[in-house]
């Protein structure tokens, strides 16, 4: 079921990056996520073979089990089918060095699609990745748990680091969302009983800050403005600019929004178990993140606009100031959403 839930989703995607059809960046972006999608798939499915030949079952609770039971007695090529699936897997959570997709694919699809993959996608693709690794695989934690370390700080990395160089904002953002599954992936590294609520919280506040940053994103591109857009954003329309601005200090992880109090969550649980050279390189990453949030924010406040201003519907108005509320409130009172999950 979770084969055929990631599939299904994969390929109503594959459309959906198309479905601007006359634009060639578009039907590229679609070529590309279903090449490489299919090829990420055929690990995904080889590795799943080969735990079902180990464990004779394809249900996670009684693989978990299997497993708990026989740590010492499994063959090799269940440990070549783990890291087959933490292939396919970090494929569909662009971590790196799967990302490679990510950036063109969010580019080249339309506004609204970009920020269903980077929010509700990603949300679906981190629980399946949570569910196999930190509950199905963690009695063989010690096969797959330095592999993604490396994969961990490559994450951090590479996309905060190559986003300083992006002059499209979008395509500065798509790198931001790569960069932020680093953060999430660090919270799975220090202790996989206890990173749920943490994982939670941050997918929370990453997906109603990116929402934000998508929406405007969107304004300012329905108003037939070129890659020079966001300059003089404020004096264009102000709200677009406040709500952008609200929502890059959110990701950048400016107190007290709730993009701050996630990434102390993560910080401080893996600072408690010991990962502090990982923390480290974390915290470097985000300094870097706020390099390239605040240049956008300059250049909305700092430069002259260069087109006309852009007026919004009231449903726009309404949409963009809830979420600017969400991001607030969720930042002030962090321990109200972590307890919406249910209890164990």
């Amino acid at each position: 079921m979770l084969f055929l839930g990631i599939e299904i989703l994969s390929i109503s995607l594959y459309v959906l990056a198309g479905s601007k059809k006359d634009s060639l960046f578009s039907n590229e972006a679609a070529f590309k996520y279903f090449l490489m999608g299919s090829f990420a798939t055929g690990f995904l499915l080889m590795g799943m073979a080969l735990i079902y030949g180990t464990t004779g079952s394809f249900h996670i609770t009684r693989i978990a089990d299997f497993l708990a039971n026989n740590v010492n007695e499994l063959p090799a090529f269940f440990y070549a089918g783990v890291l087959l699936m933490l292939v396919g897997m970090a494929f569909k959570i662009s971590a790196v060095p799967f990302h490679f997709w990510a950036p063109d694919v969010y580019e080249g699809s339309p506004v609204t699609i970009t920020a269903f993959m980077s929010t509700v996608v990603k949300i679906a693709a981190i629980g399946a990745f949570y569910r196999i690794f930190s509950f199905c695989f963690s009695s063989v934690q010690s096969a797959w748990i330095n592999i993604l370390q490396v994969i961990t700080v490559l994450t951090l990395v590479v996309p905060n680091v190559t986003a300083v160089y992006q002059l499209n904002v979008k395509r500065m953002l798509a790198y931001s969302s790569v960069g932020h599954v680093g953060y999430m992936l660090l919270a799975f590294v220090p202790n996989s009983t206890t990173s749920a609520g943490t994982i939670f919280y941050y997918l929370a506040s990453y997906s109603v800050t990116s929402i934000a940053a998508f929406s405007v994103l969107q304004e300012v591109e329905k108003a037939n403005s070129t890659h020079s857009g966001f300059n003089g954003l404020y004096k264009r329309n102000p709200l677009l600019a406040v709500v952008m601005t609200m929502a890059l200090l959110s990701l950048a992880g400016i107190p007290p929004l709730a993009g701050f109090f996630g990434k102390y969550m993560v910080f401080s649980q893996a600072l408690q178990n010991g990962y502090a050279g990982l923390v480290i390189v974390a915290v470097g990453t985000s300094l870097i993140g706020v390099y390239y949030y605040f240049r956008v924010i300059m250049v909305m406040f700092l430069k002259a606009p260069e087109e006309e201003p852009i007026t919004l519907s009231v449903s726009s108005r309404i949409l963009l100031v809830l979420l600017v509320l969400l991001t607030v409130v969720m930042g002030l009172f962090p321990d109200w959403l972590i307890s919406l999950l249910p209890p164990k």
